[in-house]
């Protein structure tokens, strides 16, 4: 009887609690890797921007753009304007270039 109760878990009762359970850790996994994967963009963005004024300085906002989404398409990185702009404003404080 115990061995019916034993073999009855395993062949029923666990696969559904995996069915169950694996598209919710799929989920957390995902999430966890968008997390990386916009943390490394914004890290490269203020690295970007940094380089720019440091190459630019002070004015030159358009060149600095420039420099900050040429070198994003030569490593086949996408970024929006509003995601430069927020770099900018974090390491500045100031409005975008």
């Amino acid at each position: 009887m115990w061995a019916n109760i034993g073999r009855w878990l395993w062949e029923i009762v666990v696969p559904a609690l995996l069915t169950l359970l694996l598209p919710a850790v799929f989920q957390v996994v995902r999430e966890w890797a968008a997390t990386i994967r916009d943390e490394r963009l914004r890290r490269l963005l203020e690295e970007l921007v940094r380089a720019a004024e440091q190459i630019y300085g002070k004015e030159r906002g358009a060149d600095k753009l420039a420099y900050v989404t040429g070198a994003l398409d030569e490593m086949g990185v996408r970024a929006s304007r509003p995601q430069i702009e927020a770099a900018v404003n974090r390491l500045f404080g100031k409005e975008p270039c």
